[in-house]
C-alpha cells in the first residue's frame, strides 16, 4: 500500500477546536510521515498541543515547518518539540516569525529534552 511521505497545509487555519484533535488522530495513524509543513496555520497553543500528540508517534518524520504560526506561544512550540524528542529521524525543525510570548521555560526545557 502507498505511503504518505509528505503533506503540506500550508496557509490554512488550524483554528477550530476538533480540528486539531482530528490532525493529531491522523498523524498517529500516519507514522511514515517524513515531512510536514504547517506554515501560516494559525496554529494556537490547544491545537499545537493536540498535534504534538500525533507526532510522537511520527517516528520517520524528519521535516517540520512551523513558520508564522504567532498564536502558538512558547506553550505550543514547547509541546510540539518535546513530541519530537521521540522522532529519532528529525533533521529540520523551522519555527521562525511565530512571535512568542509567555514563559520561555518550557520551551528551554523541550529543546534540552530534544537536542539531548
Amino acid at each position: 500500500t502507498p505511503t504518505l511521505k509528505v503533506l503540506s497545509f500550508e496557509n490554512n487555519p488550524m483554528t477550530v477546536s476538533p480540528i486539531g484533535r482530528y490532525f493529531g488522530t491522523f498523524l498517529a495513524n500516519h507514522r511514515g510521515l517524513e515531512e510536514l509543513n504547517l506554515i501560516n496555520c494559525s496554529l494556537v497553543q490547544e491545537s499545537s498541543k493536540e498535534i504534538a500528540d500525533g507526532l510522537m508517534r511520527a517516528k520517520d518524520l524528519q521535516i517540520l515547518r512551523l513558520n508564522q504560526n504567532s498564536s502558538m506561544y512558547y506553550e505550543g512550540l514547547s509541546s510540539i518539540l518535546y513530541s519530537l524528542a521521540f522522532s529519532p529521524r528529525i533533521r529540520l525543525i523551522e519555527a521562525r516569525n511565530c512571535y512568542m510570548s509567555g514563559s520561555a521555560n518550557q520551551l528551554k526545557e523541550a529543546l534540552f529534552k530534544l537536542l539531548k
